[in-house]
């Protein structure tokens, strides 16, 4: 017999998703989906209205910290590593890092996989979405850096389409700051256009932005989830 628990506290923690993946799977749904107001819970309901994902295919892995999805015969399939990503890699691909331990980074990290899945709906609404990619992409062509972090990661780079990845990825995270907090992405646009940070972007291949462009990216986004979120 199933070990019965209450989603509302019960803590994810990997021996949590080793002895009950599918209650783990269930707490977890409800701490995402309580999220500011239960805005999250609008954008996860709005992604299996879709087709695009099935709670089924929602898949905990204890052993890992890695993240996938796979798109296979029965649907995409998307697999959570539960486990912590490494400090020293954190420190390379997210911003505030020191936030996103525990319970926090497996929200994170959920929410940044479902924002694989929201970014195709924001481009068939927006044009001005649209616009974001490829001025990321021109930026990193052009050898003037990215626009997260998160798009650096060597995984990404691909010698037949260079830059493609690199650009989307950016893209994802920047729509996963904004669905788990708006002034997240404030913060981190504000980083982009601070000249005290330059050096710190620099090293760590990061594009500056004027407060315009930033301005420009956060209300493209916000714009275009809250359409989303209407239709």
């Amino acid at each position: 017999m199933a070990i019965e628990y209450d989603t509302e506290s019960t803590r994810l923690t990997p021996a949590f998703a080793s002895e009950d993946p599918s209650g783990y799977k269930a707490s977890l749904l409800n701490k995402h989906g309580a999220i500011d107001g239960g805005r999250l819970g609008m954008v996860y309901e709005k992604v299996l209205a879709s087709g695009m994902l099935k709670v089924e295919n929602i898949v905990i892995d204890p052993s890992t910290p890695r993240c996938k999805i796979v798109d296979g015969a029965g649907g995409f399939q998307l697999t959570l590593g539960v486990l912590d990503i490494e400090e020293q890699e954190r420190q390379t691909m997210i911003f505030e890092h020191e936030r996103f331990t525990g319970e926090d980074g497996i929200v994170y990290k959920f929410n940044h996989e479902l924002s694989h899945f929201i970014i195709g709906f924001l481009s068939e609404i927006s044009d001005d979405f649209n616009s974001l990619y490829r001025l990321t992409f021109d930026s990193r062509s052009k050898g003037r850096g990215g626009f997260h972090m998160k798009g650096n990661q060597p995984k990404y780079k691909n010698q037949n389409k260079p830059f493609v990845y690199e650009s989307r990825e950016d893209i994802v995270e920047l729509v996963n700051m904004y669905l788990l907090e708006p002034d997240y992405l404030k913060r981190f646009l504000d980083f982009l256009v601070d000249p005290a940070s330059a050096q710190v972007r620099a090293s760590g291949h990061l594009a500056t932005l004027s407060r315009r462009q930033a301005d420009h990216f956060f209300n493209t986004i916000d714009t275009a989830v809250k359409e989303w979120l209407r239709s």
